[in-house]
């Protein structure tokens, strides 16, 4: 007997059933025309994605009062809608703190910060992780580096048309891939960064292309310490496998050499459908994105001996599902997954005591958390997020533990990160500067901050043109033969003021400025 897709086509019903369905469907057609324009003027489109986001607050406002204008976002990168400048106005401090609190409860768009904030708003700097950040915005293609008073230290900038000079003229032109989703810091300065459904390139630390791969690569990447690079790609067609004739949209794990050639590509559908878990596979769409794998991580060193994931196998989180998942990549199948405990999540990454941390972004309440828990017990040891400490990002989002036991937390829609202490304590903040619309009223989603030890920059991070960073690296571009005082924790950026026969001298100033620190480098012989 033939194979079926696991979700199979509905056998043939009588004329009479027929009839009836068609005269039911009509009406919900004529019910449904009545709200068509309401629905319609409550949307705006993801423009790199092509995929349409409800906004909420929208709806509630055109019930109010349907005489309101949409706001439509920028034509090209990721923004989401945040309070007008209108709603902000004659508001307390008091006032505005219980909007952002009630902002984060229920299905709103997100903890939206005051319109004000810009950048670093928080930083305390006796119990936050020192380190470099650096940010990944939908509001161009591009990447900032910067320190932990948000002062930009490097950019990385390259368009999909440099990186992809092939591209035909329809997406040449249009407003897709604006962005970048993903970006990866290499220790030398290169970066990876990933156009999310259309590619991944490699740039220098001064933005040349060294090389970039059309294979459609989305969400995440994954460098692991052999150099090897682990991608999401995906493809669309029909699957019999899973539906015996809508078209899917199949997600497959991608590891490429460190000079972006493929080294292997197999379905996650297949690794699925093929392991002792396939029935998880049941709660997903009949038909378009029927997965939506949003991270890839490459388990390597050792695990705890009572774990259930084993080294060299890879861990993905499968949104559409609510799905975790462990790969075998050497059987080519899944032999670990866990639900139930979070819905949408993304950015599961495993911890180095064997627990798994993610962000759920529509848990309990509909709001968003942070999750630490056991994969061995199902037990949840640490959370962040609750009424107490609400935020919400219905899509996206990401969370990092930091060497001193910190989690640095982004919540993406409303372009915000915050960096939280075990003990739920916000010890620094970052709220984006990149705003549009006539008022500032979209934010440009912050899909990403990973914090980088200074250290890991020392090598390269030196110059930029005629400016001087000074951080830890300025000790590595010169010898320095005066040296006067530093604080390395609060770097400055200063032109170099003065110059003698085989040396620089450099003074920074502060704000009001007065000069704070002076060195004297030997200047290296061209």
């Amino acid at each position: 007997m033939a194979k079926t897709g696991i979700f199979r086509e509905e056998p043939k019903r009588s004329t009479s059933r027929r009839r009836l369905t068609i005269v039911i469907l009509l009406a919900v057609v004529v019910v449904g025309a009545m709200g068509l324009e309401l629905t319609c003027r409550a949307l705006y489109y993801q423009r790199h994605a092509g995929e349409p986001i409800a906004i909420v607050k929208a709806v509630k406002s055109l019930l109010r009062d349907d005489s309101h204008d949409v706001i439509e976002p920028p034509a090209a990168g990721r923004w989401f809608l945040t309070s007008t400048r209108e709603d902000a106005e004659d508001l307390t401090e008091e006032q505005r703190r219980e909007i952002i609190r009630l902002n984060s409860i229920g299905y709103l768009p997100g903890s939206q910060p005051p319109l004000d904030a810009r950048n670093v708003t928080v930083n305390e700097r006796d119990f936050a992780f020192d380190g470099l950040n650096l940010v990944v915005s939908g509001h161009a293609s591009e990447a900032i580096l910067v320190d932990m008073n948000g002062r930009e230290l490097h950019k990385w900038q390259c368009d999909k048309n440099r990186a992809f000079p092939d591209l035909g003229e329809e997406l040449r032109t249009n407003h897709q891939y604006t962005c970048w989703r993903r970006a990866h810091l290499m220790p030398n300065g290169d970066m990876l960064a990933i156009f999310g459904g259309l590619g991944i390139v490699k740039l220098d630390k001064d933005s040349n292309v060294i090389w970039s791969k059309r294979n459609n690569a989305h969400h995440d990447v994954h460098v692991a310490s052999d150099g090897r690079i682990y991608l999401l790609g995906r493809a669309a067609h029909v699957n019999k496998r899973y539906h015996d004739s809508e078209p899917v949209l199949e997600d497959y794990l991608v590891v490429l050499d460190p000079d972006g050639r493929e080294l292997e590509r197999f379905s996650l559908f297949d690794a699925l459908a093929d392991s002792p878990f396939a029935a998880h596979m049941r709660r997903g769409h009949k038909s378009g994105d029927i997965f939506h794998t949003n991270t890839i991580e490459l388990i390597e060193g050792p695990v705890p001996e009572d774990s259930s994931l084993r080294s060299g196998t890879v861990l993905i989180s499968i949104r559409e599902l609510d799905l975790l998942c462990a790969v075998d990549t050497q059987q080519k199948q899944v032999y670990w997954a866990e639900a139930g405990l979070w819905h949408r999540q993304h950015q599961s990454t495993l911890l180095p005591d064997g627990r798994i941390m993610l962000f759920d972004n529509k848990g309990v309440d509909r709001q968003s958390r942070v999750l630490e828990f056991n994969p061995v017990t199902r037990r949840v040891d640490w959370m962040y997020g609750d009424e107490q400490h609400p935020f919400f990002s219905p899509t996206c989002g990401s969370a990092q533990r930091l060497p001193n036991g910190n989690t640095l937390i982004t919540e993406s829609d409303p372009g915000r990160a915050f960096e939280v202490t075990p003990d739920q304590k916000i010890v620094w903040e970052y709220v984006s500067p990149y705003r549009a619309g006539e008022e500032e009223e979209f934010v440009a989603t912050l899909f990403e901050i990973v914090r980088i030890p200074r250290q890991y920059t020392t090598a390269w991070l030196s110059q930029t043109g005629d400016m001087i960073q000074l951080t830890a690296a300025t000790k590595c571009i010169a010898d320095p033969i005066e040296h006067e005082h530093t604080d390395a924790a609060d770097p400055v950026v200063v032109p170099a003021s003065s110059h003698a026969e085989g040396h620089t001298r450099i003074d920074a100033s502060d704000a009001a400025g007065d000069v704070i620190h002076s060195i004297t480098l030997a200047t290296p012989a061209l």
